[in-house]
């Protein structure tokens, strides 16, 4: 299965940003903010560089700032093995 491809929508405020729509494949990576990943249906499961696992029962999961992490699964979707 291949992961859907970035094609939603971004909203910019002045102390925010939000992205609606599938999340496709990337590499670990960290954010200077707090990121809070939704998943509208299912449930968010991140991996850290270690491979550890978090949010597998989730339908949101925080991230705190400058920890390296990707997307395994948003939603019903798994966007990598």
């Amino acid at each position: 299965m291949t992961a859907p491809e970035w094609a939603g929508r971004v909203r910019f405020g002045d102390t925010w940003a939000g992205y609606v729509g599938p999340a496709g494949d990337q590499n670990a990576h960290a954010h200077a903010a707090v990121q809070i990943t939704l998943a509208l249906e299912g449930s968010v499961t991140l991996a850290s560089d270690s491979g550890e696992l978090a949010g597998s029962e989730s339908a949101a999961e925080p991230v705190d700032p400058e920890r390296r992490e990707r997307l395994i699964r948003l939603g019903l979707t798994p966007i990598a093995p």
